[in-house]
């Protein structure tokens, strides 16, 4: 973007994905708190530019991403590279994607986020547009993220030395949180915040 001279709106929706029902399906004793899924429409120039999708589940699946891609595109007459989907990879919601096998596999979980993000979607072009300006900023901070694998003994069918998902303080990482800010011109509020940290981030403050 010229941040300095385009005219820059955006649109927000979100809505609380219901989690729990799904767990009853897959006869697990598993249960997960209710999340939200977050939509951003970004206009430039008055034309929609980026569409960009939150979850905080493990993962979308192919299916779903291509038949959203698919749908907004269509709807918004923009590429379909210019419409991201990120989920959070929280471990605690059913598995949308049927080519991973663990956890087990919900077609009815993918189905549910296919509704909810259309819904989400339709919601939010309703949604009356905000004229902003992006800022970015990049923030140090040494302690925010490690890497997460190292090799290490295990004592589980015996004894092992392999990779595991333990803090590994020697690998390199990446020490920026990147931030863009939707500025609201008339409130000077935050709007909408994008966050970019690397995958799998594992905190590991002194205090």
């Amino acid at each position: 973007y010229d941040l300095m001279h385009s005219d820059i709106h955006i649109k927000t929706g979100s809505k609380t994905l219901k989690i729990n029902n799904f767990y009853k399906e897959l006869s697990t004793l598993e249960t997960s708190n209710d999340c939200i899924c977050n939509l951003l429409i970004i206009l430039e120039n008055n034309k929609p530019k980026n569409v960009l999708i939150t979850a905080d589940i493990i993962w979308f699946s192919e299916i779903c991403v291509k038949k959203v891609k698919n749908f907004i595109s269509k709807k918004l007459s923009i590429s379909s590279s210019r419409i991201v989907l990120c989920a959070s990879h929280t471990h605690g919601t059913p598995n949308p994607e049927k080519s991973i096998l663990r956890p087990k596999y919900s077609i009815s979980f993918d189905k549910y986020l296919y509704k909810k993000i259309i819904q989400i979607f339709e919601q939010t072009l309703l949604e009356e547009k905000m004229f902003v300006y992006p800022q970015f900023r990049r923030i140090p901070e040494n302690d925010f993220s490690i890497n997460r694998r190292r090799k290490a003994f295990s004592f589980k069918n015996g004894i092992n030395y392999k990779m595991q998902n333990l803090p590994n303080f020697k690998k390199e990482i990446d020490k920026n949180i990147d931030l863009i800010e939707f500025i609201h011109k008339d409130s000077r509020k935050v709007a909408a915040s994008i966050i970019k940290t690397n995958c799998h981030p594992v905190s590991s403050p002194e205090n």
